[in-house]
């Protein structure tokens, strides 16, 4: 069974960047009659002005926002002027034999005066074809004009914690069938089933169907993997009354990977309760992560809290064992209540960027501070728990992309930092195994399995080069199936 510690009913981060104007760096578009300015504000006379939503980052922070039929969202905008504005977010939707088309969703005329207002959009994606959401925009029609300071574009998260799969996530090769049960609580309930063949923004849906719930609340659904997908087959389930919205993924991997997955998994000893603290590369894709991975190849007694961050570094994290206010606090309420057999503990990806200000020779965390910072997470973590705790190894990234991000960055003049930097992702890892060995700890060499695999840049999103693909996930998930089952 496995734990996402999250409120039930949140909107998730802005997905607009620089959304108030802080900043010189243009991030968006202009069509219109006059010439667009971006500096402190957004200034319109006629006219759409419209960003390009990070599509990438839009669906591994949350799966669900890829196929979002289904899903609620929020856009706001805080603006002053005369005449009428309008803004909202403009859809993918599939159309056969691959080729996509646009929709957009609207907000409806809002008037304007002198005085700052915040307006508020919110809306439900109703096509059940809709890949994603791509793009943010506002518009103000000829004869009005707007000074804009503020944009916003979010998902509302609307989770039932008695909502859950069984088992949680599955693997398969193709062919074989794939069984899992719905737990809901709700007894005959009526809710929509859409099946797709594919995990993300690319799959297309093959089956949509209203399913009924049994006098438990739950219901069972099996189906055959198929070959040609790309990552897999994923079943959603929507219910109409409440606009909860869950998701079961199956993942397609390597033959031979499944068979040694499966091997480990049948090792596995007595129930244990294990706690992952990390950062965006054990919080993105849940449902489908390394940690999903394990829980859904482990007996169903084994407890599994996933309560990774992204953006986290190891500072952060100390700051989140000392209730610190820092965000997606809730995060950690109750971090320790299932009493953990086992603490993993995966940074090292922010900690290891390097700012362009030092010419990348300084990281984020320098070791030493690592070190310090480290030896009191793991005081604070003794203190509260007899858990056994392993230390992850900073997985090695792969380069080329995020040094092709960094030379745009340098022509621009801009000031940045460059994630991936082989040098002082090894100075980090040298520091956590020192520590293992000091203070009686498990030390998990995730770096070279990830610096040695035969097809490295395949571990990564695409253009990315830093957070783990599925086959990224699948590797740190056998590595640490290993150490745990072995």
């Amino acid at each position: 069974m496995i734990i996402h510690p999250e409120a039930a009913r949140i909107y998730e981060p802005n997905l607009l960047r620089n959304p108030d104007f802080t900043t010189r760096l243009r991030l968006r578009f202009y069509q219109g009659p006059m010439e667009y300015d971006e500096a402190e504000m957004a200034r319109l006379s006629g006219g759409r002005m419209f960003e390009n939503i990070d599509v990438d980052n839009l669906i591994h922070t949350n799966p669900e926002n890829a196929l979002s039929y289904g899903r609620r969202f929020q856009c706001t905008v805080t603006a002053r002027g005369r005449g009428v504005i309008q803004f909202g977010i403009r859809a993918v939707i599939s159309e056969e034999h691959y080729a996509v088309d646009h929709a957009d969703r609207t907000s409806p005329e809002y008037p304007l005066n002198d005085e700052w207002q915040t307006f508020t959009f919110e809306g439900l994606e109703t096509a059940k074809s809709c890949l994603y959401h791509d793009r943010f925009f506002v518009e103000v029609p000829t004869g009005s004009f707007a000074e804009i300071k503020h944009v916003g574009f979010c998902y509302r998260r609307i989770n039932d914690p008695a909502w859950r799969f069984k088992p949680s996530h599955a693997i398969a090769t193709p062919g074989e069938p794939v069984r899992f049960t719905l737990h809901t609580g709700l007894p005959f309930r009526h809710l929509q089933c859409l099946h797709y063949a594919g995990h993300q923004r690319m799959a297309r849906p093959c089956e949509s169907s209203e399913i009924t719930t049994d006098a438990n609340g739950d219901f069972s659904y099996e189906f055959q993997m198929r070959g040609g997908c790309i990552d897999g087959e994923r079943v959603s389930f929507i219910d109409p009354q409440t606009g909860v919205k869950h998701s079961f993924f199956a993942s397609l991997l390597p033959p031979a990977q499944v068979k040694r997955m499966r091997s480990f998994a049948s090792a596995a000893s007595s129930p244990q309760t294990l706690l992952f603290l990390g950062d965006s590369l054990t919080d993105y894709d849940r449902g489908r992560n390394y940690v999903d991975i394990l829980a859904g190849l482990l007996p169903h007694d084994w407890i599994l809290k996933n309560a990774g961050i992204g953006g986290d570094d190891t500072e952060r994290l100390l700051k989140r064992l000392r209730s610190e206010p820092v965000q997606r606090s809730n995060m950690y309420d109750g971090l320790f209540d299932e009493s953990p057999d086992r603490v993993f503990i995966f940074l090292g990806g922010n900690d290891t960027k390097a700012p362009s200000a030092t010419g990348y020779r300084v990281a984020v965390t320098p070791p030493e501070k690592q070190e310090k910072l480290l030896r009191e997470i793991i005081q604070i973590i003794r203190s509260r728990t007899q858990a056994q705790i392993t230390l992850i190894a900073a997985a090695s990234s792969y380069s080329p992309y995020q040094e092709e991000k960094a030379a745009a960055m340098r022509r621009d003049g801009t000031s940045h930092n460059q994630f991936g930097i082989d040098e002082h992702i090894r100075a980090f890892n040298q520091i956590n195994q020192k520590l293992a060995s000091e203070l009686g700890l498990d030390y998990l060499d995730v770096y070279n399995a990830t610096a040695n695999h035969p097809d490295k840049r395949q571990l990564f999103i695409p253009d990315d080069g830093v957070h783990l693909s599925l086959t990224g996930h699948a590797c740190i998930a056998e590595q640490i199936l290993a150490s745990i089952c072995e």
